[in-house]
């Protein structure tokens, strides 16, 4: 199937804390073939969690959750062994050889219910990335991957049992791995999330097979992570949040690109969100 390709613009929501460590610690790469000052030649850090280690961990196990319903629902009707499908979904389960880290991003610059859920309740930015240069960094590992909202009911009734019983049942009953069956399911619980998430418009910029995690902690969990150094030409524009301040907000924003990046701050579309602050 062909790959879904993303808008041209898509929007990471975060801390103002965030954006103040990226621009303070940029980088500018010396280059011989250098004719002039280039975005391009500016380098930062952006880090992506391992995808277990995400703001909602849970909603990665939506799709299994919703598989093991379904599968005890109508997969074998009234099977001889009643723990049958626990067992098929635990084997699964066990199948579970990525080890992908993630990037969050939405369609949506300005949404009220993203700022309060991923941006310091307003007190941040969103960070707007031109996805062709995002692909174009990472290269063939990484895969845009649009989410699909369903109820656990709805996703229930589309789960195509056939072909999972099919990959890991032989015909005397006993279980197999199969050549299609991890890339089969991952490709699937990869891109579900529940419904009541449907406001966030997400996707997923997926770096499958990392050669390294870091480590790092966060209200007292270590979370894995790998470090992805982007070019700041990656960067179309930064709206920020409805703060108390928005005009102090962005006048200090302003000041600090220029003074990190010269006349080439102009590049960078800066804006304030149009949502009150009053109503977070």
């Amino acid at each position: 199937m062909q790959e879904l390709q993303p808008p041209e613009i898509l929007y990471h929501y975060t801390t103002t804390d965030t954006l103040f460590s990226i621009l303070q610690n940029l980088k500018k790469e010396a280059r011989e073939d250098a004719q002039r000052d280039e975005l391009s030649y500016y380098k930062f850090t952006l880090w992506a969690s391992h995808i277990l280690y995400c703001n909602d961990p849970i909603e990665y196990d939506f799709y299994f959750e919703c598989l093991g319903d379904a599968l005890k629902q109508d997969l074998f009707g009234e099977p001889a062994d009643p723990l049958l499908p626990d067992k098929i979904l635990k084997f699964i389960e066990a199948l579970d050889i990525f080890n992908p880290a993630i990037l969050s991003l939405s369609e949506s610059q300005d949404n009220l219910p993203m700022w309060r859920g991923y941006s310091n309740n307003g007190q941040g930015v969103s960070i707007g990335f031109k996805t062709d240069i995002l692909k174009e960094a990472f290269g063939e590992n990484t895969e845009f991957v649009k989410c699909i909202y369903r109820s656990s009911e709805q996703l229930v009734e589309e789960i195509n049992l056939q072909e999972i019983k099919d990959a890991v049942i032989e015909e005397d009953g006993t279980f197999s791995l199969g050549d299609k069956i991890p890339g089969l399911l991952f490709e699937r619980r990869k891109k579900y999330k529940h419904a009541a998430y449907e406001y966030e418009k997400e996707w997923r910029l997926y770096l499958n097979n990392p050669v390294e995690y870091k480590y790092r902690m966060r209200n007292g969990l270590i979370i894995p992570y790998i470090e992805l150094e982007l070019p700041f030409s990656v960067i179309d524009s930064i709206c920020v949040g409805p703060t108390a301040a928005p005009d102090l907000s962005e006048n200090s924003l302003e000041m600090i690109l220029h003074s990190k990046l010269s006349n080439l701050d102009r590049e960078i579309k800066l804006s304030i969100s149009d949502i009150p602050f009053t109503i977070l």
